[in-house]
């Protein structure tokens, strides 16, 4: 049960330890009311954010913020009864943590250099962290047999821990908060940031008969306005449904860093080869057929229309620097940069949502731990994570579990005036549900980012 004065005293401290941020999101709410609709704005460490415009505010008030509130309302009914047990069914033994890595959004933290395949957290030692919460900066080093990735040992705090040595439950812990907060900064914040730059550059360029812009739509949901509401939240590390133990600098520093990676690894990423990676290579596939389907039958270069869309990749560019200047832009070179970024809205922003959370377990971990790595502590799951930890997690998943899927892929309808091949669409969907159900049923494949 949660004790409603030790709730309280925690909370309050916790807000307290927040309050410079929260200056820091009215300064930021300021600068977003004087931002022109759909223009970039700073919001601190390199990373910038679109402002919306009224009426997908409006939107967004009437079609997202309900399920959030329904979410809010059935976390904290399920939180006392949760706080008693949650801490305990984390995934953390060597057969989750190698599923974590095989089949989740995790596998694209797996690097290879010198030491060989490792998932490299270094960078968050240097992250300060929220009072009385505590990260480390971690390289986990893989072994691969048939096939599979598993973690062979850990370096954090000045040790190396291998499997057998007492410390290596706490170690693994460590490990997957750490992927935690990695993977939904550095990688999930990003396809977020990216859609909404994509659809600010269409909504700033694009005539809406346009080609591109008819093709986009359907693809476009609440993303903008759903992104300025999510960092607001940033700010507020004691609200409702916020888990998070860093600061928002710390925050923007992980977003930034993930930035960085995306744009240097340009159109054509290269994963290392992982269950879940070709699986998404499976996706990608459906989705360029897709789009180089539309393209051919919609596009052609020596049109008035042409220009436009030129115009609409110099506007991306600004903020995306591998999409190509319009100068340069060729048919080809359009479907690739609708392939990733239609890819990505769909099957990489709801895979994370529902495997995630359903399969594996992403939600039931935590983004914060209480108590810092040493090699030969005594500790329980309840010393780790508190009731209010567990409470604000329990919300969280509600909030954010992908549970409503506004607009499916599967249903997806453009304008009449396309020349679309529709039934070959869904039958790859139909292809690569058999292929992989468990990551890409289509009844939660969403047509756009809005969870």
């Amino acid at each position: 049960m949660i004790n409603p004065a030790l709730a309280f005293g925690r909370r309050f401290a916790e807000r307290a330890s927040g309050l410079a941020d929260e200056r820091m999101s009215a300064s930021l709410r300021r600068r977003l009311d004087e931002a022109a609709p759909f223009a970039a704005v700073d919001l601190g460490e390199g990373v910038r954010g679109i402002k919306p415009s009224p009426e997908s505010c409006e939107l967004f008030r009437a079609r997202r913020l309900p399920v959030i509130a329904q979410g809010l309302a059935s976390g904290l009914a399920r939180a006392t009864a949760a706080a008693a047990r949650e801490p305990c069914t984390l995934h953390h033994g060597d057969a989750d943590v190698a599923l974590l890595l095989e089949q989740t959004c995790f596998g694209r933290r797996i690097r290879e250099d010198a030491d060989g395949f490792v998932v490299d957290l270094t960078h968050h030692e240097n992250l300060p962290m929220l009072p009385g919460f505590f990260s480390h900066g971690i390289k986990a080093h893989l072994a691969r047999s048939n096939g599979r990735f598993e973690v062979a040992r850990i370096d954090i705090a000045g040790h190396t821990i291998a499997r057998g040595h007492p410390g290596w439950p706490l170690a693994k812990i460590h490990l997957i908060v750490g992927m935690d907060n990695e993977t939904l900064f550095a990688d999930h914040s990003v396809v977020h940031l990216h859609n909404s730059y994509l659809e600010a550059a269409a909504r700033r360029t694009l005539p809406a008969h346009n080609p591109v812009a008819l093709f986009l739509q359907p693809h476009f949901g609440v993303a903008i306005p759903l992104n300025e509401w999510i960092f607001e939240r940033f700010h507020k590390h004691a609200s409702v449904g916020s888990p998070f133990a860093h600061p928002v600098a710390s925050i923007l520093k992980l977003v930034r860093k993930g930035l960085q990676a995306d744009h240097a690894a340009g159109l054509a990423t290269r994963p290392v080869d992982t269950a879940y990676a070709r699986a998404q290579a499976h996706a990608r596939e459906v989705m360029r057929a897709h789009v180089e389907a539309f393209v051919n039958d919609n596009v052609r270069e020596g049109a008035p229309e042409f220009d436009q869309i030129r115009a609409f990749a110099d506007a991306a560019r600004e903020l995306i620097p591998y999409v190509p200047a319009g100068r340069e832009l060729t048919p080809a070179l359009l479907a690739r940069v609708l392939t990733r970024f239609l890819h990505e809205a769909t099957f990489a922003s709801s895979g994370d949502h529902v495997v995630n959370r359903e399969v594996v377990g992403f939600y039931r971990s935590a983004f914060r731990l209480r108590r810092p790595f040493t090699p030969d502590a005594r500790w329980r799951p309840q010393d780790l994570f508190g009731s209010i930890d567990t409470f604000q997690r329990v919300v969280f998943r509600d909030v954010f579990s992908g549970d409503v899927c506004f607009s499916r892929l599967a249903d997806v309808e453009y304008d009449p005036r396309l020349r679309l091949d529709l039934d070959g669409l869904r039958r790859g969907l139909a292809a690569l549900e058999q292929r992989h159900p468990r990551l890409f049923p289509r009844d939660r494949i969403a047509a756009s980012i809005d969870i």
